[in-house]
């Protein structure tokens, strides 16, 4: 029977049908905990001859095999049609199983990347004893998932910065890493993002390079408001060595390579702009101090919140009438199942297939935005604190974050390259949610997490 989270003295012990109902659930639609998602992945990555998560710098880091993406590994939830005989007819359990994206480089591209079904799961954060890694559905190549730690566009980038050399510096300064006279501690540093182009198919992989500025290290989370008018699109046809760039887009202006904003420029055609980034730190914007631990931020304590619910499980919510679980996805986000009123299912499953991310900014070429699953709607979280993010009082739910920094904070001032570790293989739980009955007066979260220190600051 599943553990007892959240109960106030007040309230009615669960009855044994719903402790039944929750066990059920828990274990039907709880995602992959984190001592379970190391598992597998460790146990695939073995099985494969694979890494957990890719490895290497530019276009060679692509050429083995690796789990990647924000679903590297996920529950793999099962046919609702056995879901549905289990918890309403008491018939046998479907075997808890994972699911595991694999890209292969050492694969032809159309089998480049491997969708595997591995388990079953012994319910206890391990894997059950005669457990299988086996392929599922292969995909071609060109439909691996974005990847945080995905180098392997930079020889491209490389070329395109050399050969407009001297225009990007007298437009925006020494801000570029790969061109000489980089200067980052006078004039700033970039951002490099790769996302999916809107030119991209099925059949041919196009990725956008957006720039976005920032002054120091320490206040890099500025950087989302800060793009600078010059980006372009990567197409990754084939192997890395056979990839180029095309639709650079400079202040505004569309070329279809760079050798053509030369002509321009040469020309007199070409409009020059300039970009000279200002930061006042933090968040470019009035409010408290985002520096300051999360400790210091908390408002003065309140007494905690009535508890009028019960958690049992990881998820397995009870609240007056209403049953239901809630659980944390890796790629979406909050996902909810099962969600019964007096018994009575009103819902099977409420979740969020994708969600777009954007930034203020002066006008259009200067702006961030971006696919918010493509990245991750749960992995560049940082932990929920009680009494900042949630009411005192509140029941946390725990999901699983990979994602971390590889260099500490003295080594980034050395070196102010971007690094981030991101792999599966080091998962850790981590307070994602939380539950507490509220009239609406609490309003939305305000905080950020600062990329590279995982430290989540901004306005309580």
């Amino acid at each position: 029977a599943p553990e007892l989270l959240a109960a106030e003295p007040g309230l009615a012990e669960p009855s044994g049908a719903s402790r039944e109902l929750a066990a059920r659930t828990n274990y039907l639609f709880a995602e992959l905990s984190a001592d379970e998602a190391k598992a597998v992945a460790h146990f695939t990555a073995s099985s494969l001859g694979c890494t957990t998560g890719i490895r290497g710098y530019g276009p060679s880091a692509l050429k083995g095999c690796f789990l990647s993406g924000a679903e590297a590994v996920v529950l793999r939830l099962p046919a609702k049609a056995a879901a549905l005989a289990h918890l309403d007819e008491g018939g046998p359990a479907p075997q808890r199983m994972a699911e595991v994206t694999v890209v292969h480089g050492d694969k032809p591209q159309e089998e480049g990347v491997g969708i595997y079904e591995v388990g079953p799961l012994d319910g206890r954060g391990g894997l059950a004893q005669g457990a299988r890694v086996a392929l599922a559905k292969s995909y071609h190549f060109h439909r691996r998932p974005v990847d945080m730690m995905d180098t392997s566009s930079a020889d491209v980038t490389a070329g395109v910065m050399l050969e407009l050399k001297d225009l990007l510096h007298a437009s925006f300064g020494r801000i570029f890493k790969q061109l000489p006279e980089f200067a980052p501690y006078e004039d700033g540093h970039l951002y490099e993002s790769y996302g999916v182009s809107v030119s991209s198919s099925l059949h041919r992989r196009v990725s956008r390079l957006v720039l976005n500025w920032f002054l120091k290290p320490e206040d890099f989370q500025v950087n989302w408001m800060h793009t600078i008018p010059f980006n372009f699109d990567i197409v990754q046809v084939g192997r890395p060595e056979e990839w180029y760039a095309e639709n650079v887009t400079y202040c505004g202006q569309v070329f279809r390579t760079a050798r053509d904003v030369l002509a321009a420029d040469r020309a007199g055609t070409l409009r020059r702009c300039t970009f000279k980034g200002k930061s006042g730190g933090t968040w470019d914007s009035a409010g408290p101090d985002v520096g300051t631990p999360a400790a210091a931020q908390q408002p003065a304590p309140r007494p905690p919140i009535p508890q009028t619910w019960q958690v049992l499980g990881r998820g397995a919510i009870r609240w007056g009438e209403w049953e239901l679980l809630a659980t944390i996805r890796p790629g979406s986000g909050l996902s909810v199942h099962d969600i019964r009123w007096r018994g009575e299912r009103i819902a099977y499953e409420f979740g969020m297939s994708d969600a777009h991310a954007y930034y203020g900014a002066p006008v259009a070429d200067k702006q961030f935005h971006y696919s918010d699953k493509a990245y991750s709607l749960t992995l560049l979280s940082g932990p929920l604190v009680l009494g900042l993010d949630c009411p005192h009082g509140s029941s946390l739910l725990e999901g699983a974050l990979w994602t971390n920094v590889d260099r500490s904070d003295q080594e980034f001032a050395r070196n102010p390259k971007i690094g981030l570790q991101v792999d599966v293989g080091i998962a850790q739980p981590a307070a994602l949610a939380c539950v507490f009955e509220s009239d609406g007066r609490e309003g939305s979260l305000w905080r950020h997490t600062q990329l590279l220190s995982r430290r989540a600051t901004g306005r309580p």
